[in-house]
């Protein structure tokens, strides 16, 4: 090498941060007794999601496979 330097200039284009890396969720236990079937409702209603940004659409909140 020469020594010799050369500065590029490069363009970088950042995207907006996915929502489910910016922002945490709050899981509340569902406890049932036994005998007693767990609720697609009941496992949605335990999941928020504080720090949401009011004035975004609020995210839904599904269950996979609701016949497990």
């Amino acid at each position: 090498p020469d020594g010799t330097k050369d500065h590029v200039k490069v363009p970088v284009t950042v995207g907006e941060e996915a929502d489910n890396d910016a922002y945490d969720t709050n899981v509340e236990e569902v406890n049932k007794d036994h005998g007693t079937p767990t609720t697609e409702e009941d496992v949605t209603g335990a999941v928020t999601v504080p720090d949401y940004p009011s004035e975004k659409e609020q995210p839904v909140i599904t269950v996979d496979n609701p016949d497990q």
